[in-house]
């Protein structure tokens, strides 16, 4: 595409799956057809759409793995018997309760990788629909996916978890003596409300270590008294674990909660909790 700035990102190669599920929840929303009302992106439609957390790399590829899964009847392992249930089950999505998300996040962290492992493969005049699908009708791709499958039943029964916990199981924070179940997913899957264990190549007995992603998330929207927004400060108004203000707001993530945030004078004041520092210069 001609005439795009190259601070938009580069154009004529593969997309992220977070790039293209972000624009396909926009056109989904101006087209009406995401399941939400009206086809207008207001401040409560993006709270909705952020934190639906939606798999697109589930999305693109379950339909050919679950028909593969059937027309393989008898001729496979166990673990990829197992694997194939679970994933058939699974609702698509990277929420706290979702059964079977993180079998998916460790299959596909080893299928991605697999050679022309698309079905469509990547068209340059169609950026974000492709590419897509699983190749299984070739069959050294086909063996090579179901030994992921297989492979990623055996990797979460290594770390101590069944086939299809639920995500916010492995995926946690302990936070005072409270368990703190996570909705989220990772780039590589495709979810816009991105939660990563950056160092942390699959999961382990302790889960799933989340140190990055969303952080500070707010949605600005205006009436006729100017800015509204609401946000999030997901590990806190502080940095040191020992305050009671460190992972404060992550109960209200958990919950997809925003939280209303001051701007004018009154409502700062209101919500003031100490002595203003004033900076001289």
């Amino acid at each position: 595409m001609a005439g795009v700035s190259p601070l938009v990102g580069p154009i004529g190669v593969p997309q992220r799956l977070r790039t293209r599920s972000a624009i396909m929840e926009i056109r989904g929303r101006l087209s009406g057809g995401d399941g939400l009302p009206g086809n207008r992106m207001g401040a409560a439609e993006l709270r909705s759409v952020i934190f639906r957390d939606r798999n697109l790399a589930g999305m693109l590829v379950m339909a050919d793995l679950q028909a593969a899964c059937s027309a393989a009847g008898n001729t496979l392992t166990t673990d990829q018997a197992l694997g194939c249930r679970v994933l058939t089950a699974w609702d698509r999505t990277s929420n706290a309760d979702s059964k079977g998300a993180p079998l998916f996040r460790e299959f596909w962290r080893k299928t991605k990788d697999v050679p022309k492992v698309w079905r469509v493969p990547f068209d340059p005049a169609q950026p974000v629909a492709t590419p897509a699908g699983l190749d299984m009708a070739t069959p050294a791709t086909r063996e090579a996916v179901f030994k992921a499958l297989g492979d990623a039943v055996g990797i979460l029964r290594t770390a101590g978890f069944a086939a299809d916990v639920p995500l916010g199981v492995p995926q946690s924070r302990l936070v005072r003596g409270q368990k703190i179940a996570l909705h989220g997913g990772d780039e590589f899957e495709g979810v816009l409300n991105k939660l990563e264990s950056q160092g942390q190549s699959l999961i382990d007995p302790k889960g799933y270590n989340v140190n990055y992603g969303s952080s500070y998330m707010q949605v600005v929207t205006f009436d006729a008294n100017g800015p509204v927004a609401q946000g999030l400060l997901t590990y806190g108004q502080s940095s040191d674990p020992a305050s009671p203000r460190a992972y404060d707001q992550l109960p209200l993530f958990a919950a997809k909660q925003w939280h209303p945030l001051p701007f004018h004078p009154a409502d700062v004041r209101a919500q003031r909790e100490g002595t203003p520092l004033q900076l001289a210069y």
